[in-house]
């Protein structure tokens, strides 16, 4: 979806030129008469075009919103661990389940509680552990592992919701915007706190845009100075300045 949407993009900015390049050859037109005819019968056709384009571009926004919401409601029960050590013929369902009973205080958990789990991507050569993601039976015990996420801190180990790209790129683009602390996710949705406490939830790039960055700062309780009563107070301080 992402590539049809780009290619949209080009071919709405194709169309632009070239309809800027006929209108800039009209305009050289000797004939009035000639010209007259063209231009109209030009408008009409490029109105018709971004009528359609447009058309086309919200269809496939829509499309591709209901493609990400449906992806994300399949990894509704999905977590993702990362900071185990990665070792060789390493046991991973038991050591989340360990992760779990003793880091996390769940004892009563086992085994039969994960569905699967793997690590992602390809081995690599380096120290980087590749994150774990790991896919519960039940929805209620992903939600429960979730809210305790805060007892690995310290620990090395991390947890996060196993997002799609889509949304993991609007997430990094929000904390890179409002900061760590202001931003979060919790089932599949992200949110950015602001600085009078307000939640909003993010679901595209443009959600962004709309929270300026003047919103995390506190508003200030000073009076303001009419525009007026500025000047006068500018002109009298030169004059003060001008008898000394």
């Amino acid at each position: 979806m992402e590539s049809i949407h780009d290619t949209m993009a080009e071919m709405m900015e194709l169309f632009r030129n070239k309809t800027t390049a006929i209108e800039s050859q009209l305009q050289k037109t000797a004939n009035p008469a000639t010209v007259e005819g063209l231009a109209a019968e030009f408008t009409s056709f490029k109105s018709f075009m971004m009528q359609a384009l447009n058309g086309l571009q919200k269809q496939i926004e829509m499309l591709s919103s209901t493609m990400d919401r449906l992806e994300m409601q399949s990894r509704r029960k999905m977590l993702l661990f990362h900071g185990l050590n990665e070792v060789r013929n390493e046991n991973i369902l038991l050591s989340i389940t360990e992760v779990i009973k003793k880091r996390l205080g769940v004892s009563d958990f086992t085994m039969d509680g994960i569905r699967r789990c793997h690590r992602l991507g390809r081995p690599v050569q380096s120290q980087k552990c590749r994150p774990i993601v790991v896919k519960f039976q039940d929805v209620s015990d992903r939600d429960k592992i979730w809210l305790l996420k805060t007892k690995l801190k310290d620990s090395g180990i991390t947890m996060s919701e196993f997002l799609t790209k889509t949304r993991h790129d609007i997430f990094m683009a929000a904390r890179k915007k409002f900061g760590l602390s202001k931003c979060w996710t919790r089932e599949g949705n992200i949110y950015v706190m602001g600085p009078d406490d307000t939640r909003h939830r993010i679901s595209s790039h443009s959600d962004l845009t709309k929270i300026s960055s003047d919103d995390i700062l506190k508003p200030t309780n000073e009076p303001t100075m009419p525009a007026a009563a500025k000047a006068t107070a500018a002109k009298s301080k030169r004059a003060v300045a001008a008898k000394k």
